[in-house]
């Protein structure tokens, strides 16, 4: 549990950190790109796949 709790509080840090654009509201999103079920264990070649897509918006779904 000290682990999962530790690992939150990090991620959530990071993203405070993290240096990001103005999102301009008054442009639509047209490229969507979604996943699920990532094993953070395992190597992870499938972000190389998704950033050549080039979303817009990259929602991260299921329970990893």
């Amino acid at each position: 549990m000290k682990v999962v709790l530790s690992t939150t509080a990090l991620a959530v840090g990071c993203v405070g950190s993290a240096q990001s654009k103005a999102m301009d509201t008054s442009k639509t999103l047209r490229r969507f790109a979604f996943g699920s079920n990532i094993h953070q264990d395992l190597p992870q070649p499938i972000w190389r796949a998704i950033e050549k897509t080039n979303p817009e918006l990259f929602l991260s779904l299921g329970n990893n």
